[in-house]
């Protein structure tokens, strides 16, 4: 896989100009040099708490303050971080997760997509955002049982619920 999305080197000129165009529109945007990493970068946070929406049926306020699943979602952070260097050479800096755990802290009781569709009966973003970083872990070698568990809970769930 490529890691710059398709485009070797740096982010392009054009790219920062068309961003800009978004921005002038009121539309956050940002740019990256790697969209590899900058999917890794989202899973650190969407694999814990789009999981954990759905496996505990827990929104982000909840997860936050239970120290079980807090360790669980701190655990499967670090899983990622590893799985992204192993399988895609990706290395993100060692104490991101905790600026996802404190970003979250400032969500309240923030539900996120995975649990919304989960309770509106609709099917999950399970494979994307659990069981493709699952496959990556096991075809790199690295193990991941929190990220496994949690992808077995959430597709059992999701195929029970169709």
């Amino acid at each position: 896989m490529d890691p710059h999305g398709g485009i070797p080197g740096e982010a392009q000129p054009r790219t920062e100009t068309i961003a800009e165009l978004f921005r002038s529109a009121g539309i956050r945007c940002q740019v990256y040099d790697s969209l590899v990493r900058a999917r890794w970068e989202k899973l650190v946070w969407n694999v814990p708490f789009n999981g954990l929406g759905v496996a505990a049926r827990a929104n982000t306020e909840q997860v936050l303050g239970d120290e079980e699943l807090l360790e669980w979602a701190r655990g499967l952070m670090q899983e990622v971080l590893v799985v992204a260097a192993a399988a895609d050479g990706v290395t993100v800096p060692p104490d991101y997760p905790d600026k996802m755990v404190a970003n979250s802290r400032t969500m309240g009781p923030y539900r996120s997509s995975m649990q919304i569709d989960y309770e509106e009966g609709r099917a999950l973003e399970v494979e994307a955002i659990l069981g493709e970083p699952v496959r990556r872990a096991r075809r790199a070698g690295v193990p991941a049982p929190r990220l496994q568990a949690l992808y077995a809970a959430v597709r059992a769930l999701d195929r029970a619920q169709r």
